[in-house]
């Protein structure tokens, strides 16, 4: 941690004896770190792993704020084809879903019409 520190990749400040570890965002990479985060421990992370152990998903994607790296402590997740099993993921993250439920052909019609989703 002292060598990212120094390396300027993340910075310090203490409270006390403690001494408390945060990215650095005038890191000419934060961006980039920030992105590498938040797939594997942030919310995008925690999403494809919780979705990775249920049975009929086919396909799920996250769009809005968080797809587009502009989203807030108090951001809600848009996400489309998920299942009915929010609620545990909802209050593990702290976070409201909105979601949209789509059939296989629904989705591939709107794929070929190129809409946005």
């Amino acid at each position: 941690m002292v060598k990212l520190e120094e390396l300027g990749i993340l910075r310090s400040n203490r409270n006390g004896k403690l001494k408390h570890f945060q990215a650095n965002q005038e890191c000419p990479f934060f961006e980039e770190l920030k992105g590498l985060v938040l797939k594997t421990t942030g919310v995008a992370g925690r999403i494809w792993a919780s979705l990775g152990k249920l049975d009929g998903i086919e396909y799920a994607f996250i769009y809005g704020s968080y797809a587009k790296g502009q989203e807030k402590a108090d951001s809600d997740v848009d996400m489309d084809r998920l299942d009915s099993n929010l609620g545990k993921l909802e209050s593990t993250l702290g976070r409201e879903f909105h979601y949209v439920l789509y059939s296989m052909e629904e989705f591939k019609s709107k794929k070929r019409r190129k809409m946005d989703f």
